[in-house]
């Protein structure tokens, strides 16, 4: 977040070449305050607000914390009249939000200006004076500047604006930078040239390795200006190895003294020397500016992390190729950004920490404390203390006191792997932490407040522990905000091989064994054993072969793994893909196709008739009788496909699922649960629409129903 700093009077002076951008479009500042609220309560309702904004606004606008208590949206390209529908929109997703507050509400105000306008303090006076305005005829609506104001503002306090009107230029200037920059060197260059002397950094540059060298893609250094060469930093030994470091590790914030270097992915590291630490507020606010300058940078990287050349893609230590773990990986950027909390849910070994490693990396909380407590590990009697800490003497051998997990990772991200294992009590006192993030240490009664974001994964079905009473529905719905299930291998036959190759490397090079590779034979035993412990498995096969293998190729004797046939295909096995794999994979690519998402639903129900006409031999009596429904039924709708298509095939786009791969599974499905065929295959595709958490009217597109009747459909 974003808190407005006093500074000296002669800054503004020092603010480079241009002291204030002129804006290139129009602007529409909008300004957001609790209604009743003031103080501390305010600071808390606004930060909370602030972190959960990213699903309202939209990729463009700029969102920050100002003067505390208020929460700042700037709009590009934006004209008054859009402002006000936005902030209708806005006003009405965020008043009497239960996860806020059930009884807080909020204000609006809105000002403009036009291109060319060059002076934002202007536009956030008027701001101030619309929402002052709108607060004080009822609260809880939108108002827009009128030069009526004018008077009325001049009797009220305005803010500290004077005092906060540096920041307000500043934020201007990054907001400017970051939307005109054509290219990474020019948004590096404009960004570090006006935070050096607003900061007053002595050394400010951002660093990349260029063939194993650190070099400087832009920096400035106090009394020689800009610099081109890492020489002109002075960088001492214990600088430039947190900068290696970081540069390898691809992620956090690392200090030395009032030195601090943040990592900004793809191999950039932003170089800042000296930091005043003792101003939280300063801090705070750079931090949000580095913040914006990563975000900025990203719409230069479109390209996908793995190389274009290759068939799989690689985000961290994930690597696949799967539609399965590319669905995951974009619900874990949808939901990172956010403060949700998140179920991961799957078999032991699929990777459910690493998972909850990369949202942490992807959230705003990537450089504080990530903590993970096996619920399972810690004897029953003990993971109370472990959660929530304890004072001294609270119980027999509590000799001193111990803050708790939960107060370890403030501000940062708990995991709570095997959350299922937690006795009912424990529940209880958790369930109170994810309502009010507030809870008590062991052997007090002083309610702590600490803003932990919270991550549960388990391989138990909660959903089943509820209905047998051994897991509170309360939690569980509390828990269970944005779910991610994690498959099994066996399930995404696609990435085996994959996993296994980047694994032989990485021990490959550990052990030093040179280039080792996988004998046919062996790629044939892995994709054909069923990896019951999943991908944690897979790793320790690998790595064991590695130590066991002389050659220069990976034989099933080293994997312990043998093939079920004597003989072997020269081509690698197509594993069987199962009904809801299938369904699975159809989402995924029409997901893909948007904004035009295809009415997947309604073409999955005409091709499976189609399909069962033509099985039956045209026979209509009998493709009613496989499909669970009367002839009389089936004539209707044959009747309503000729009117659309005629005699004609329908056409499909590439890719489109063949319905006679689902045909069969479906009908033996049906068989056993007694349910039509067609009305099985809707429900089961309506099922895994529903799991990816889209917009209704996006999610009745694909079905090819109306949202009404999508509502039927699911509910």
């Amino acid at each position: 977040s974003v808190e407005m700093l006093a500074a000296p009077n002669d800054l503004l002076a020092n603010l480079g070449p241009e002291a204030l951008i002129p804006a290139e479009s129009s602007l529409c500042q909008m300004l957001i305050s609790p209604d009743g609220v003031e103080g501390a309560a305010a600071n808390r309702i606004i930060e909370k607000l602030s972190r959960q904004f990213d699903q309202y606004v939209r990729s463009t606008d700029l969102v920050s914390v100002f003067a505390g208590s208020l929460l700042s949206v700037s709009m590009p390209n934006t004209t008054i009249l859009e402002g006000k529908e936005i902030a209708k929109t806005l006003l009405h997703e965020i008043n009497g939000n239960v996860s806020i507050g059930e009884k807080i509400h909020f204000s609006i105000g809105l000002a403009h200006s036009t291109a060319g306008d060059r002076q934002p303090i202007e536009l956030f006076r008027r701001t101030t004076m619309a929402l002052n305005n709108a607060r004080s005829t009822g609260g809880s609506k939108i108002v827009a500047w009128n030069e009526g104001f004018e008077e009325t503002f001049a009797r009220t306090n305005e803010i500290q604006m004077e005092r906060e009107s540096h920041n307000v230029v500043l934020l201007w200037n990054v907001m400017n930078i970051l939307s005109r920059a054509e290219d990474v060197e020019t948004l590096s260059r404009g960004f570090c040239e006006h935070m050096f002397p607003f900061f007053k950094f002595t050394r400010i540059a951002l660093l990349t390795r260029k063939n194993e060298a650190l070099v400087t893609i832009t920096g400035f250094v106090q009394g020689e200006g800009e610099v081109s060469s890492v020489s002109d930093l002075n960088l001492s030994a214990a600088e430039f190895q947190l900068i290696n470091s970081l540069l390898s590790d691809g992620s956090g914030v690392a200090k030395q003294d009032r030195t601090w270097l943040f990592s900004l992915g793809n191999e950039r590291v932003l170089f800042l020397d000296p930091v005043d630490t003792k101003d939280r507020a300063q801090t705070d606010f750079l931090r949000a500016l580095v913040a914006y300058f990563s975000a900025g940078m990203s719409r230069f990287e479109l390209v996908p992390d793995a190389d274009p050349t290759d068939d799989f893609f690689k985000v961290g230590d994930l690597v696949y190729r799967s539609p399965q773990l590319a669905s995951i990986i974009e619900s874990v950027r949808l939901v990172a950004p956010t403060d949700a909390t998140v179920l991961l849910t799957g078999d032991t070994g699929t990777g459910k920490e690493m998972f909850a490693k990369y949202v942490h990396d992807l959230s705003p909380r990537s450089d504080k404390p990530f903590i993970i407590v096996d619920c399972g590990a810690i004897v029953s009697s003990l993971i109370e203390s472990e959660l929530f800490g304890h004072v001294r003497g609270a119980f027999t051998g509590a000799d001193k006191n111990f803050s708790g997990r939960l107060k370890e990772a403030d501000g940062g991200t708990l995991v709570l792997d095997e959350i299922g294992e937690l006795r009912l009590d424990i529940q209880i006192k958790l369930l109170r932490f994810v309502q009010d993030q507030k809870f008590t240490a062991v052997g007090t009664t002083e309610y702590l407040t600490v803003d932990t974001r919270i991550i549960a994964a388990t391989n138990k079905d909660l959903k089943k522990m509820v209905e047998e009473g051994t897991f509170r529905e309360d939690l569980y719905y509390r828990l269970n905000v944005f779910a991610i299930e994690t498959p099994r291998l066996k399930d995404r036959q696609e990435d085996i091989l994959i996993l296994g190759e980047h694994y032989l490397h990485i021990y490959a090079e550990r052990y030093a064994k040179g280039s080792l590779g996988f004998s046919r034979e062996a790629e044939q035993a892995m994709l054909q054993y069923e990896w019951p412990g999943n991908v944690r498995e897979l790793i320790n096969v690998v790595n064991r072969a590695v130590i066991l293998c002389k050659d220069s190729l990976v034989n099933p004797i080293h994997l312990g793994l043998f093939s079920k046939t004597e003989e072997h295909s020269t081509t690698k096995p197509v594993a069987q893909v199962s009904l809801r794999e299938r369904i699975r994979v159809l989402v995924d690519r029409s997901l893909a196709m948007r904004p035009d998402l295809p009415p997947i639903g309604l073409w999955l129900v005409e091709d499976l008739i189609f399909t069962s006409i033509e099985d039956n031999s045209r026979i209509l009596s009998r493709a009613a009788a496989s499909l669970g429904i009367p002839e009389t039924t089936l004539r209707r709708k044959v009747g309503r496909l000729k009117d659309t298509y005629g005699n004609a095939v329908p056409e499909r786009p590439a890719g489109w699922s063949d319905a006679n791969g689902m045909l069969a599974e479906l009908t033996g499905i049906s068989k056993e649960r007694r349910i039509p065929v067609l009305d099985l295959a809707s429900q089961s595709l309506a099922k895994e629409i529903e799991s990816r958490n889209l917009l209704r009217q996006d999610a009745a597109k694909l079905m090819g129903v109306s949202v009404p009747t999508y509502r039927k459909l699911i509910g």
